[in-house]
C-alpha cells in the first residue's frame, strides 16, 4: 500500500485546510445544546416522516421481522462507503504495531492475542493465518480490508436495532440509573470479570510462555 494511502481518507488522500476547518467547526457546533438539539430534532422529524411514508405504503414493514431485514439490507448497503471511503489507520501508533505482529515471520513470535482488544487481535490473526494459508497473504492489511467495513455494518446495525427500540432502551437506562443496588451488581461482575482473565497473575504467565526458551 502506498504511504500517501495510508494517511488520510481514502481515495481522498489529503482534504484541502478549507474543508479541515469546514468539518472541525461543524464538529465543534454540535457540542453546542441548542445546536445539539435541532440536529437531533431535525433527524427525528426526517425519521418519523420516512416510518409514516413506508408505513403508508407498505404496511408489512411495521412488522418485526420486515424491519430487522430493512435494517439488515442498510448495514450491507453501509459496506459500500465503509469499504470505498475508509480511514486508515494502520501506519502509525499500535495499529502500526500490531498488523506487523499478526504477519510476523518468525510463527513463535507472531502476535495472536493482546490485553488491550483481545477480540479484535485475535479475528485478525485468525483471518490473516487462514488468508496466508489459502491466499498467500504475505501481511495483515487484507485482512484489516475486509474486517474493518465489516465492523462499520455490524455498528450501523446495531445502531438501528437501539433506534429503533428507542423507548424500551431508555426504561431500561433509566431504571438502571434509578437502582444503586443493579449498578454496583453490575459493576462488581465486570470486576470480576475482568480480573479473572485480564489481570496479571493471569496475562504474566501467558507472557512468559510466550518468551520461554
Amino acid at each position: 500500500m502506498a504511504e500517501e494511502t495510508g494517511w488520510g481518507l481514502w481515495p481522498v488522500t489529503y482534504v484541502s485546510p478549507l474543508w479541515r476547518w469546514l468539518f472541525a467547526a461543524l464538529a465543534a457546533a454540535t457540542l453546542v445544546p441548542p445546536v445539539a438539539e435541532a440536529i437531533i430534532g431535525g433527524l427525528r422529524t426526517l425519521l418519523d416522516r420516512l416510518h409514516r411514508f413506508a408505513v403508508a405504503r407498505f404496511p408489512a414493514a411495521s412488522t418485526s421481522p420486515a424491519r430487522n431485514i430493512a435494517f439488515l439490507a442498510i448495514a450491507l448497503l453501509s459496506l459500500i462507503p465503509f469499504s470505498l471511503f475508509r480511514i486508515v489507520h494502520t501506519r502509525w501508533g499500535d495499529a502500526y504495531m500490531l498488523v506487523n505482529g499478526i504477519s510476523y515471520p518468525d510463527p513463535a513470535l507472531r502476535l495472536t492475542a493482546t490485553w488491550q482488544a483481545p477480540l479484535d487481535v485475535w479475528l485478525h490473526a485468525k483471518l490473516w493465518q487462514t488468508g496466508h494459508a489459502l491466499f498467500g497473504w504475505a501481511d495483515a492489511w487484507p485482512a484489516y480490508r475486509l474486517l474493518s467495513p465489516l465492523a462499520g455494518a455490524v455498528f450501523v446495525y446495531a445502531l438501528l436495532r437501539l433506534a429503533d427500540s428507542a423507548a424500551a432502551f431508555a426504561q431500561v437506562v433509566v431504571a438502571l440509573l434509578a437502582d444503586a443496588a443493579q449498578r454496583a451488581r453490575l459493576g462488581a461482575q465486570a470486576h470480576a470479570f475482568a480480573t479473572a482473565n485480564y489481570g496479571w497473575e493471569r496475562i504474566v504467565p501467558r507472557l512468559e510462555a510466550v518468551y520461554a526458551p
